[in-house]
C-alpha cells in the first residue's frame, strides 16, 4: 500500500522538521514540493527515503489532480503564508475526502477554515494550527477552564526571548499583521488593534510589556470553553512592533522584508531558544494563571503535527470535523505529547 500521508512543503524549514519527526515514528509519507529535485536533495541530506511529487500550491486544479491521484488519508501542509496558499490546499483536501493538519499561525486563515470548510465525510478531521502557536494556548485554556465554575475572561501572552524566525515565519508574520487583530468579546469577534498589557514571567522574575496581536486563541477557545472574553498578546517592544507594521505596510517587495541568508535557526539555536506562554483567567469570583514553558518552538511544532498525524492514522480522535487541537485530540493526549517534549506547566491560583 502506498503511503497514506502527503506532506506539502517537505523541503521548507518546518516541513523538514516534520519529515524528521514522521521518520522517528516510522510513519511513511509522500514528500511534495515545488521543486521535486530539491525535495529529493533535502530528503537525502536527512537520510529519509520517501516518494516525491511536484506540487504547485498556487494552482487549485494541480492540487486537486495530485490528491485525486495519490488518494492520501491525511494532508499535512507547512506552506505559508497560509492566506496565500492554504485555502487551495485545505479545499482540495476536503473534496478528496482526506483529513488535514497544518502549522498555520495566521488568525485570518484559521478563521477562514472554521467558517468555510465543510467535511464531505464524517471520518474527516481538519485541524489548523497544530503548532507552538496556538495549540499550546488552546490546551492551556482547556486546563484553566476546570478552575472556573462560571464564564471567565482569558488573556494569552507569548514570550520567546531569543527566537529567530525562519523565512516562512517572517512571511506569515507580515501577512498576518496586514489583517485585522481580532479578539473575542461577549459572543463575537471585534477588531482590537493597539491594546497593550503587561505580563509577569514568574520563573524569570520579569514583568514585560505586551501588544495585542492576531492570535488563534480568540477563535479557538470559545469553541470549547465558557468564556466572555479572549485576547492574545505578544511580548514585544513598541519600537519592534512599529518596525513590523511598517514592513507590512510599506514593503512593495515582501522578499526584502523577509530576507535572511538562513532558511531558519540551526538545531543548536533551536534547542537554546526558550518559550513562555502565560494564560491568565479571570472571573467574578476567581483568578488563575498557567505558564507553559519549554524549548524549541519549531521542534515542538513538528512534534505535535507528527503526533497528530499518528493519532489520525490510528483513528483515535476525540472529535472529528473542523476542530481546534484540543477538540480533536483531547487534553490528556496533548499533555502526554507535551511531556514527551519536556514542556512544563506551572499553575497559580
Amino acid at each position: 500500500m502506498p503511503p497514506q500521508i502527503a506532506l506539502f512543503g517537505a523541503s521548507g524549514y518546518t516541513g523538514r522538521l516534520v519529515a524528521q519527526e514522521l521518520k522517528k515514528r516510522n510513519i511513511e509519507f509522500i514528500a511534495c514540493g515545488r521543486n521535486p529535485d530539491n525535495v529529493k536533495k533535502v530528503l537525502s541530506e536527512l537520510k529519509i527515503s520517501a516518494q516525491t511529487e511536484a506540487l504547485d500550491a498556487t494552482d487549485p486544479q494541480s492540487i486537486e489532480n495530485l490528491l485525486t491521484r495519490l488518494a492520501p488519508k491525511l494532508v499535512i501542509t507547512t506552506i505559508g503564508p497560509f492566506l496565500d496558499f492554504g485555502k487551495n490546499i485545505v479545499s482540495a483536501a476536503t473534496e478528496s475526502g482526506a483529513c488535514y493538519l497544518d502549522s498555520s499561525g495566521e488568525q485570518a486563515y484559521i478563521k477562514w477554515v472554521y467558517e468555510n470548510i465543510k467535511p464531505k465525510s464524517p471520518e474527516q478531521v481538519f485541524v489548523p494550527s497544530l503548532a507552538f502557536e496556538y495549540a499550546l494556548g488552546d490546551l492551556g485554556a482547556e486546563i484553566l477552564k476546570e478552575k472556573f465554575a462560571e464564564p471567565f475572561e482569558i488573556r494569552s501572552f507569548y514570550y520567546t526571548p531569543s527566537h529567530s524566525p525562519s523565512r516562512g515565519t517572517r512571511a506569515s508574520m507580515l501577512k498576518a499583521i496586514e489583517q485585522k487583530t481580532l479578539a473575542y468579546k461577549n459572543g463575537e469577534l471585534a477588531d482590537s488593534a493597539g491594546k497593550t498589557a503587561s505580563v509577569t514571567i514568574a520563573e524569570l522574575n520579569k514583568t514585560l510589556d505586551a501588544l495585542i496581536f492576531p492570535g488563534g486563541e480568540p477563535l479557538m477557545i470559545p469553541r470549547h470553553a465558557n468564556v466572555d472574553s479572549v485576547e492574545s498578546y505578544m511580548v514585544i517592544s513598541l519600537s519592534a512592533a512599529r518596525m513590523l507594521y511598517r514592513a507590512a505596510k510599506d514593503a512593495k517587495d515582501k522578499k526584502e522584508a523577509i530576507f535572511t541568508d538562513k532558511l531558519g535557526p540551526t538545531e543548536d539555536e533551536r534547542k537554546k531558544n526558550r518559550f513562555f506562554i502565560v494564560l491568565e483567567g479571570t472571573s467574578a469570583h476567581a483568578r488563575a494563571s498557567l505558564t507553559i514553558s519549554g524549548f524549541d518552538a519549531y521542534g515542538i511544532t513538528a512534534h505535535l503535527i507528527s503526533e497528530g498525524a499518528k493519532t489520525i492514522m490510528d483513528g483515535k480522535l476525540a472529535k472529528r470535523g473542523v476542530c481546534t487541537p484540543v477538540e480533536a485530540f483531547g487534553k490528556e493526549k496533548m499533555l502526554s505529547w507535551c511531556e514527551g517534549w519536556g514542556v512544563s506547566f506551572r499553575f497559580e491560583a
